[in-house]
C-alpha cells in the first residue's frame, strides 16, 4: 500500500472550490465566460455557507462524502466552532472574512459585465478572449485568484454537500447531482466533478485534522507514529483513515477538551408494536482521565455537542435498567466497540484492509497493541450487542453536531412523552 501525494498541496485559493486542477486550461472565450459564471455561483454559495456557520447552524454541515467517516467531519466542525464562535473577537474576524468574499463577488460581477459587453462585439479571433489559457493564469490576469483559508474551504464544501445531499432517516446517503445542476446552471457531468472535488477536499483536510489533534494526546498511544501509515487513498481518490483508530482519537480528544457528547438511543421493542422510546445520555470528560461522566443537560443547553445517534433492539426492559446497563458496560466502550465492528475502510480499492487495517504494516509492539485492541473490541461488540449482527445494546447509525437544547427539543417533538434524559431518570 502506498499513500498518494496531496491533491491540495498548493496555496489555498478559489481554485480549491473549482472542479478541476490548477493545470486545467480554458480553450476559448465561451469556456472562460462560463468559468466566470461558475465562480460567481460558487462564491454566492460560499457566502451563504459561512453565514450559516457564523450563525451557529451547525446541522447545515453534515455532508455525504462516500467512504470518509462522519465523525471526522462532525468533530472538525465542532472544533472550528470552538475556534471561531466562542468570543466576540474571533467571530468579528470571521465576519470580516465574509465581507472580503462579498467584495470579491462584486469583482467577479464587474469582470463578467466587461466580458459580456466585449463578447457582443467579438466577431473575429481575439487573443485576449480566445487564446488557450490555464485557469490560474486567466484568474490571475483578472485579479480574481482570491486567497482562501483552508478552514473556510472545508466549511464551504461541507455546507455544499449537505445542502445537495439525499437523506434517509436524516442521514446523508447520496449527492443530488440534478439539484446541483439546476441551482448552479451547469451540466450533470460538471455537477459530479464539483461534488467529487469537494468530497476529496473534505476527506484530505479531515485526515490532516485527525493527525493534528492526535499530537495533543498522551504519547503512549503512539498515534503520530501509526497514522501516516494508516492514511490511505480509497475509491475515487478520497483520503481515508480507519474507523476505530479515528474514533478513539476523536473521543479521547473530546474528553481532554471537555466537549460534550450526546449519546442518543432509540429503543425498538421486538416483541410488540409499541412506539419506540428514546433515551439520551450527556457525557462529559472526567478530569485527568480517558473516560466520561454522565452529567445533567441543564448546565450545557447552549453548547454545541457531538451527537452519537443509534438504536437498539430489546424484548422487555425498563428504562432505568437499560440506563444502568449502559453505564455498567461504559458508554465510551460501547461507542468505540461500534466503530470496531464497522468496516475499517470502505470501498473496493481497500477491500483487503476492510477488517484489519494493520495487516500490511510491519509488526512491532505498538502495531500489535492497536491491532489487539481492535480485535478485542470487535469481539466485545458481537457479544455485548454493539454490532449489526447483535443490536441489543446500541448500534451506531450517525455522528453529527447540533446545539444541545435544539437537539433535545427535536427529540421531545419527535417522540412526545417517550424521550428520557438518563441523568434525570437516575436523579429525579
Amino acid at each position: 500500500m502506498h499513500n498518494k501525494p496531496s491533491l491540495f498541496d498548493i496555496p489555498c485559493n478559489i481554485l480549491f472550490l473549482l472542479p478541476y486542477s490548477d493545470n486545467a486550461a480554458l480553450a476559448n472565450k465561451h469556456q472562460k465566460i462560463n468559468d466566470l459564471y461558475l465562480i460567481r455561483a460558487v462564491v454566492d454559495f460560499a457566502v451563504k455557507a459561512l453565514e450559516l456557520f457564523v450563525a451557529g447552524n451547525l446541522p447545515a454541515f453534515d455532508p455525504q462524502v462516500g467512504e470518509n467517516l462522519c465523525q471526522i467531519r462532525a468533530y472538525k466542525i465542532i472544533h472550528l466552532s470552538k475556534k471561531w464562535l466562542c468570543s466576540a473577537a474571533t467571530t468579528a474576524e470571521f465576519m470580516q472574512e465574509i465581507e472580503h468574499i462579498k467584495s470579491y463577488k462584486h469583482q467577479i460581477e464587474n469582470v463578467i459585465n466587461d466580458w459580456e459587453n466585449t463578447l457582443k462585439h467579438a466577431a473575429t479571433y481575439n487573443c485576449n478572449l480566445d487564446a488557450v489559457e490555464k485557469t490560474s493564469e486567466f484568474l490571475s490576469r483578472h485579479q480574481l485568484l482570491f486567497p482562501l483559508q483552508r478552514e473556510y474551504a472545508f466549511i464551504i464544501a461541507c455546507c455544499f454537500l449537505t445542502h445537495f445531499s439525499i437523506r434517509k432517516d436524516h442521514i446523508p446517503i447520496a449527492v443530488n447531482l440534478e439539484h446541483i445542476a439546476r441551482e448552479f446552471h451547469i451540466s450533470k457531468y460538471r455537477a459530479k466533478r464539483l461534488s467529487h472535488r469537494y468530497q476529496q477536499l473534505i476527506c484530505e483536510l479531515g485526515c490532516d485534522f485527525i493527525q493534528e489533534i492526535a499530537q495533543e494526546l498522551p504519547a503512549q498511544f503512539g498515534y503520530p507514529d501509526i497514522l501516516p501509515k494508516l492514511c490511505q487513498i480509497a475509491d475515487e481518490d478520497r483520503m481515508v483513515l480507519p474507523c476505530y483508530t479515528v474514533s478513539e482519537i476523536i473521543f479521547y480528544h473530546s474528553i481532554q477538551q471537555k466537549i460534550p457528547v450526546l449519546l442518543i438511543v432509540k429503543r425498538l421493542n421486538q416483541s410488540s408494536a409499541t412506539t419506540p422510546d428514546v433515551i439520551y445520555f450527556l457525557l462529559l470528560g472526567k478530569e485527568e482521565s480517558t473516560d466520561y461522566d454522565l452529567v445533567s443537560c441543564n448546565s450545557y443547553l447552549e453548547e454545541h455537542c457531538l451527537i452519537v445517534a443509534g438504536e437498539m433492539l430489546y424484548e422487555e426492559e425498563s428504562i432505568k435498567n437499560y440506563i444502568n446497563r449502559v453505564l455498567t458496560e461504559n458508554p465510551l466502550k460501547i461507542i468505540l466497540a461500534n466503530t470496531a465492528s464497522h468496516p475499517q475502510y470502505s470501498g473496493k480499492r481497500l477491500e483487503a484492509l476492510r477488517d484489519d487495517p494493520f495487516s500490511w504494516l510491519q509488526n512491532n509492539a505498538l502495531i500489535a497493541r492497536h491491532a489487539k485492541n481492535l480485535t478485542n473490541l470487535r469481539r466485545f461488540a458481537l457479544e455485548a450487542g454493539c454490532s449489526k449482527e447483535n443490536q441489543t445494546m446500541f448500534f451506531l447509525k450517525h455522528i453529527y453536531v447540533n446545539k444541545l437544547k435544539d437537539e433535545i427539543k427535536q427529540l421531545h417533538t419527535q417522540y412526545p412523552g417517550e424521550a428520557f434524559e438518563a441523568h434525570a431518570m437516575l436523579n429525579p
